[in-house]
Formats: structure tokens, C-alpha cells, sequence
């Protein structure tokens, strides 16, 4: 039988912070007491490399590389390597994420602390000598900042073709980056052993694809389908038009070269492999992003306007985690095979055990909706109220729901339920579910509207900004939680 969890979904960007973003500082420990105390056993959260400038950590610079906005700038402070008064100028109040205001100072930072580092400490030669990587992608990171057009468009001398005299022009950039890349995975190795310690296990996800303007792309070109005279894409990702979108949509990503002939192709499994690897090194549990493409993926011509004219691809199939597997050993993965899903994509997460998701935000249709607790054909899934990609609870439910969703809600809790309680509601249904495990994004657990909602697909203003103010850890109800856990089986106190 799987041991029954629960957990919170949380971004480490949206804790709360006197800075403009969240950090892995005093409030990251405070938050693990927290639901540690609160009896829930898993966090899990969204990709932890570095952003862009649409600030979507699905959109990531690289995909082997850490979010360095995410640095405790106390621990340098304590560490003798910056001054704290010249970085903090006022305190942040918003419970907004300010990117630019985060990558200016952090940046400034991480250039001051290296600048008074002693980089000839056994442990950082150490950490560079294992992960030497890094210096290219620190590269790659300024040249993107310097000419901050797509890779495909700078000057000659600035294409992968010329690392080893890009690495002699930038070694200074790269070794600030090497320096940045040190420090915030410390810090996060630390947290997660703080977390392990406290019988907190961390899931982390991978989305499957990669952002074109990306060192993944500008150093693998043979590994995506790319145009060998232009270098950009011949087709990017997507999903084709269904019930929620008449166009589709167009995620613009470029798309794997899975073959090589007939088998696949080995230097693109070499290139996941280094990938899953690096995330394993940071997380306990894989979220495996629209886990379908790897059946089956949607393709459109590049330069489309939306993404009506594609045409269903082969992907690996199994053939992708037996190779991984193989190579990694065995992956604790959760499956995330929302929409509409076809006997091949289930019968591949059958065949590997993988938990697939269910959400509650989509279930109150009717009574044979699979997504209500009540028709639930497995425990071997996890059960959310919502995702980041959802509405909050309150938001969905005083903004998205009709009349009749409503009436619906009401009649299959025999109960009056309202927007006082329905956060409550779902996240009782959440936990007393038969789903192995059980997420719930922290903003459901502060009945928190939908001005607090992390993202709203295809829209591109204010997304992934949303952060918790100052005091919002303190009004959980950890006492109510942790009753809850424990007469719903997800706690065992014996």
C-alpha cells in the first residue's frame, strides 16, 4: 500500500522577503517548521533555474544551472561579503515580486561577495572542478544580457563554434557565475537537508521542454530540430485546439530530434540524462511536465501564429524511461497527464507505477466527473486543489464558477458552502481523498482571492510575481492542519 502524504505547493520566490523576491534565507526555515508542524510531509515547487525576462521558471536561460535570485543575501552579510546597508536601500512591503529590482541588486551582490571571496578555498576549487559546466553557461548567461536578442542573431564570434576564445574573452563573467552558482546551491543543499531532517521531502519539476534562447539549444543545435542555414526552429512545441482553446496553444519551443533513424537518438538522451540528473541533485520527487509528449507530441511549423496547424509526432515512449532509468536508477516521478489523454500515454504511466495528478478545480461538472474524490479508480495519484496555473480556490470559486457548478458544489457536500469555506472545503476533500498524496498551494491554505494566483496562461503581465506578505506564515493554522492530517490518515503519529 503507498504510504499516504500530503503537502504545499510553494515557490521559493514567493516567500516573504524585506527583499524583492523571496529567498532560501530564515524565512524558507521558518516555512518548513511550518508545515512540518502543520503535519504535511512533501513541498513541492516550480523549476528552480535561473528566469528570463518573461521571469517564468518555464522559460529558463538553462536548464542545468540554479536560480540565483533565490541567494540569502544574509548569509553573505554574515559572511563578511557584503555590506547590508548599501543593498537593502527600503524595505519590501509589496507582496509582488520585483524582477528588476531583484536582478540589479542581486547581481550587485554576488559581484561584491566575489570580489572579497577567497576563491582558493579547498571546497570551492573543489565544487568548480566538479561542475566546470557552469563557466559556459555563465558565458552564454552575458552574451544574452549583452546582446539580448535570440542566440541566432549575434555576431559570428559569439556562437558555441568559439567557446574556448569566448572562455579566454569572459573568464571574468564566468567566474562571477561560478561564484553565484556556489553559493545559492549551498544554500539550497542545506535547506533540503533542514527539510529532509524534518520529514520534509522536496518535489521539484521538469518541464519537457527547453526555452530556445536557451544554452541547452545554443550548445546542443544537433539535439533540436533547427534549421541548419538560419538556426531557428522548423517546429516548435504546443498543444492543438480543444474545449478550452479554439487556437490552441503555441508554446514556441523548439522540438527534440528524438531519432536517430530508428533508434533514439543517443545524444539527446545523453543531454536528459545530465539534466534529470541535475535536478536529482536538488529534489527527492520529479513532477514530469506534460508527461503526454513523451508519446505523442504536438508539432508546428515555426512561425504560426497559433497552434491549429500541427501534426501529432512520435516521441520516445517508454523507450525514454528505461534508457533513464537505466542510467539514473530508479526516479520517484509524478506524471502530469492532465487534458485529454489516450490509452497509450496511460498505458506508459501504468507500466512505471508513476502517479498521475488530479484537480479538484476541475472536478464539480457532474457525478461522473473523474476528477471528484468519489471516482477516484486508484490511489496511485496526487490530488490537488489547484496548480499554479489554476485560479486560487476562493478566486476560482467567486470568479469561474456558475450557478449550477455551484448548486453542484453544495449538493455533493450536503452543505452550505460558500466563499468563506470553500477553501476549507477542498482542501478536507484534498486530504481525505483515497490519492496516495495530497498538494495544496499555500495560497488555498490562506483562503487567499485570485489577486494571488501565480500565473494565468497566455497572459503575460504579472505572472510568477506573487509573494507572501510579511506575517502570512505566522496565520497558518498549523493546529487545525495537523488534525486534519492526522484523522485523514496522512500523518502517522504512532
Amino acid at each position: 500500500m503507498h504510504k499516504r502524504k500530503s503537502g504545499i505547493l510553494l515557490h521559493p520566490t514567493s516567500l516573504p522577503s524585506e527583499y524583492p523576491v523571496g529567498d532560501l534565507g530564515e524565512k524558507a526555515y521558518r516555512f518548513i517548521d511550518i508545515i512540518s508542524d502543520s503535519g504535511f510531509t512533501l513541498w513541492q515547487i516550480l523549476p528552480i533555474n535561473p528566469v528570463n525576462y518573461v521571469n517564468s521558471p518555464y522559460m529558463s536561460p538553462s536548464s542545468s544551472a540554479f536560480n540565483e535570485l533565490l541567494i540569502d543575501p544574509g548569509e553573505l552579510v554574515s559572511l563578511g561579503l557584503i555590506d547590508r546597508a548599501p543593498f537593502l536601500e527600503k524595505p519590501v512591503i509589496s507582496n509582488f515580486t520585483d524582477y528588476d529590482r531583484a536582478r540589479r541588486l542581486k547581481r550587485e551582490m554576488i559581484r561584491t561577495a566575489w570580489e572579497r571571496f577567497d576563491s582558493d578555498s579547498p571546497e570551492y576549487r573543489e565544487f568548480c572542478r566538479e561542475n566546470s559546466y557552469l563557466s559556459d553557461i555563465g558565458i552564454f548567461s552575458h552574451l544574452l544580457e549583452e546582446h539580448r536578442t535570440d542566440w541566432s542573431e549575434w555576431p559570428a564570434f559569439s556562437s558555441y563554434d568559439n567557446i574556448l576564445e569566448l572562455r579566454e574573452k569572459y573568464r571574468k563573467e564566468a567566474s562571477i557565475f561560478m561564484f553565484g552558482q556556489y553559493m545559492v546551491q549551498n544554500q539550497w543543499f542545506r535547506l533540503k537537508k533542514y527539510a529532509n531532517e524534518k520529514g520534509v521531502e522536496i518535489i521539484g519539476d521538469l518541464p519537457i521542454y527547453v526555452d530556445y534562447n536557451s544554452f541547452d539549444v545554443w550548445s546542443n543545435k544537433e539535439i533540436f530540430r533547427l534549421s541548419g542555414r538560419t538556426g531557428k526552429p522548423v517546429e516548435v512545441s504546443g498543444v492543438p485546439p480543444d474545449y478550452f482553446s479554439i487556437d490552441g496553444q503555441l508554446w514556441n519551443n523548439p522540438v527534440y530530434r528524438w531519432f536517430d533513424g530508428s533508434k533514439l537518438n543517443s545524444r539527446l538522451m545523453d543531454w536528459w540524462c545530465s539534466r534529470i540528473g541535475f535536478l536529482l541533485k536538488f529534489v527527492d520527487i520529479i513532477r514530469m511536465d506534460h508527461f503526454r509528449g513523451f508519446s505523442k507530441y504536438w508539432a508546428v511549423r515555426y512561425g504560426e501564429e497559433t497552434a491549429k496547424r500541427g501534426k501529432w509526432r512520435r516521441g520516445p515512449g517508454a523507450s525514454f524511461f528505461r534508457h533513464i532509468f537505466k542510467k539514473l536508477g530508479k526516479i520517484n516521478i509524478i506524471a502530469e497527464d492532465l487534458g485529454i489523454i489516450t490509452r497509450d500515454v496511460e498505458k506508459m504511466r501504468k507500466e512505471f507505477d508513476f502517479p498521475g495528478m488530479k484537480i479538484l478545480q476541475f472536478a464539480f461538472s457532474d457525478p461522473r466527473n473523474p476528477y471528484l474524490p468519489s471516482n477516484y479508480d486508484t490511489t496511485n495519484c496526487v490530488v490537488y486543489t489547484g496548480t499554479h496555473d489554476n485560479n486560487t480556490t476562493l478566486g476560482w470559486y467567486s470568479r469561474d464558477t456558475d450557478q449550477g457548478t455551484r448548486h453542484f458544489i453544495n449538493e455533493y457536500h450536503q452543505g452550505n458552502i460558500n466563499e468563506e469555506n470553500i477553501a476549507e472545503t477542498l482542501i478536507y476533500d484534498a486530504l481525505a481523498s483515497t490519492a496516495k498524496w495530497a498538494v495544496i498551494p499555500v495560497q488555498d491554505i490562506l483562503s487567499l482571492d485570485e489577486r494571488h494566483r501565480m500565473n494565468i496562461p497566455s497572459v503575460a503581465e504579472r505572472n510568477w510575481a506573487w509573494k507572501m506578505e510579511p506575517g502570512d506564515l505566522e496565520r497558518i493554522d498549523k493546529s487545525l492542519l495537523r488534525r486534519m492530517n492526522i484523522c485523514l490518515n496522512r500523518l502517522n503519529v504512532v
